[in-house]
């Protein structure tokens, strides 16, 4: 395999690895397998964001949604345990306009 080959996928799995919070490299490589064959189904009712919106978002996106969750924790409108409902005010909120 030529470096460039090789930098490249190990670039991939630091990219899936973070995405899905996975840490060994065969369930890495299983994700990615998953991803090429479209799966990208719901595990026991939670869905990973990285299937949604890929693996990261634009900068000014997420500076913006950081400071969105600071907002509301400081409001105690959610904790640690509940930072994704966040995006379930943010969806609620755009469908009701």
């Amino acid at each position: 395999m030529d470096a460039a080959l090789e930098e490249k996928f190990r670039q991939a799995l630091k990219t899936i690895g973070k995405s899905y919070n996975i840490k060994a490299t065969t369930p890495i490589v299983c994700k990615m397998i998953d991803l090429a064959n479209g799966d990208s189904e719901s595990v026991d009712n939670w869905h990973y964001l990285a299937d949604i919106f890929g693996p990261k978002v634009p900068a000014e996106v997420g500076v913006m949604l950081a400071n969105i969750v600071k907002k509301m924790k400081d409001r105690r409108d959610i904790t640690d345990k509940n930072r994704w409902q966040v995006l379930e005010y943010l969806a609620a909120d755009w469908l009701a306009k």
